[in-house]
């Protein structure tokens, strides 16, 4: 937003900025669900392993192998998904901007705080909608990618359990 601000502009911006905020809570949402998922399968695996229902050892030999390929596309998806899921705590060291939570906790005394918020620039507003943009897309880039390595993962895995039982 520039000098010469509408209240068009800034009614657009300020939806923008709410709609943004909002499929950053939908990356979470799905991120996290995911994550849950991804659990629950290998601790089903893991759970029938340890009991000693079942093991990969009693596939056969190449069966095993692709079954533990599988297994680390799993274990690849985990890791994705918390990735999607960890807080972003990376902020520039800008004490003049206070744009957001990570600029706030800089300042060593609410007072100087309140000084530099005096100062905000009036383009707060697009930088929010920039730096949140830019996370739910990363976001969404390792949820995708979780769901590949997942679905990569689990086909091999049944594969590997369906051949050897052919």
């Amino acid at each position: 937003m520039g000098e010469e601000e509408t209240p068009e502009a800034e009614q657009r911006a300020v939806a923008l900025h709410r709609e943004t905020r909002e499929e950053l809570a939908r990356a979470d949402g799905k991120a996290t669900t995911l994550l849950g998922v991804v659990g629950l399968i290998l601790g089903a695996l893991l759970a029938g392993i340890i009991a000693g229902d079942w093991t990969p050892n009693d596939l056969g030999c190449v069966e095993e192998v692709v079954f533990w390929l599988g297994a680390m596309g799993a274990a690849t998806a985990e890791a994705l998904l918390c990735a999607a899921v960890i807080p972003r705590l990376n902020h520039d060291k800008n004490r003049e901007a206070v744009a957001y939570f990570g600029h706030v906790v800089q300042f060593e005394s609410e007072e100087e705080f309140s000084r530099a918020l005096d100062r905000v620039p009036r383009q707060r507003l697009t930088d929010q909608i920039w730096h949140i943009s830019r996370i739910v897309q990363t976001k969404y880039r390792l949820i995708q990618l979780g769901l590949l390595a997942l679905a990569g993962g689990l086909l091999l895995m049944a594969a590997a359990v369906l051949v050897d039982s052919l």
